[in-house]
């Protein structure tokens, strides 16, 4: 007799009964038995999940794929220093978003982090307005001051990090500071001034700020040099070194000397503040294109006690 199945696997198993020589297939297992009792009774099952399974199908492609959520205008607020192009590119790159991307699989907190990425920017919020807008507020940061240095002119922040290149605007922005002479070093945050110079450079204007004083607008440049320390240079055109001694100290001697020196259409002179405490002024020696009578005439030396307010 020949067998219908090739293999000895492809057998069906078979039992053997006792008292009976025919062997017969082996009956259903209790899963099994279960689940036709399953479809017998609710005869509607299967249909009901083959139906909701093509809905969830549906639903999920429409949400996902559908032109109607796919966003057309990305709008962004409160750029200045930053270009959309660059923007719009950090949040291409490190988030996935741009125009044609289903506004469900936005999200909002990694266009957030791709938006902060940049070196300008403050923070950010975003908000998706449905069914195709993705609105971007940003706020930038805010420079405190101008550093010229072998690098290049930059606008850094208070904590002394550089963040843009600056821009004519800036240069007539009275409230800016100008530091030059600063070596920059480079870390994971981008550019930093050097830690001294920095120092020094801001506890200068803190001390004048807390004075209330109107020297700070009329400071044209702190320059910075790494054997002689910090020289204020005014815009009249006179120098003030005040060499690597302690702003706390210096800065309301300098004060003093302004107002005794400045606003009176005098020479501009020429200050050091040495270390023992002692002053030399000289009158600063200008071309002759700027003033005839501008010659070295005065040459002294005071002493703290010599000075009054």
């Amino acid at each position: 007799m020949r067998r219908p199945w090739k293999r000895k696997s492809e057998a069906p198993r078979l039992v053997r009964k006792r008292n009976h020589r025919e062997p017969v297939p082996a009956e259903p297992s209790r899963r099994v038995r279960r689940y036709l009792r399953l479809v017998k009774r609710f005869p509607w099952a299967v249909p009901g999940v083959v139906v909701l399974v093509g809905i969830g199908i549906g639903v999920h492609h429409f949400i996902y794929s559908s032109p109607f959520f796919e966003i057309s205008e990305i709008e962004l607020s409160g750029l200045d220093r930053t270009t959309s192009e660059k923007l719009l590119h950090s949040i291409e790159e490190y988030a996935w978003v741009m125009e044609g991307t289903s506004l469900f699989l936005v999200d909002v907190n990694l266009v957030q982090e791709a938006v902060e990425r940049l070196v300008t920017i403050e923070s950010a919020t975003v908000t998706r307005e449905w069914p195709n807008r993705l609105v971007i507020d940003i706020s930038e940061k805010q420079p405190a001051g101008i550093l010229v240095s072998e690098s290049g002119s930059h606008v850094f922040t208070r904590e002394g990090s550089l963040f843009a290149e600056t821009t004519v605007r800036d240069f007539y922005d009275t409230k800016l500071t100008i530091l030059t002479g600063a070596s920059v070093t480079h870390d994971e945050a981008g550019m930093r001034i050097d830690s001294a110079p920095f120092i020094t450079y801001r506890e200068f204007v803190e001390v004048f700020r807390r004075a209330n004083s109107e020297l700070l607008d009329t400071v044209a440049e702190f320059q910075w040099h790494d054997d002689r320390g910090l020289t204020l240079q005014l815009s009249s055109g006179s120098l003030y070194h005040c060499g690597f001694r302690s702003p706390r100290e210096v800065g309301p001697l300098v004060e003093t000397l302004v107002k005794q020196h400045e606003g009176k259409n005098a020479a501009p002179i020429e200050v050091n503040l040495f270390s023992d405490h002692s002053i030399a002024i000289v009158e600063r020696d200008l071309p002759e294109t700027v003033s005839a009578k501008r010659q070295l005439a005065l040459s002294t030396t005071w002493r703290h006690g010599d000075i009054q307010p």
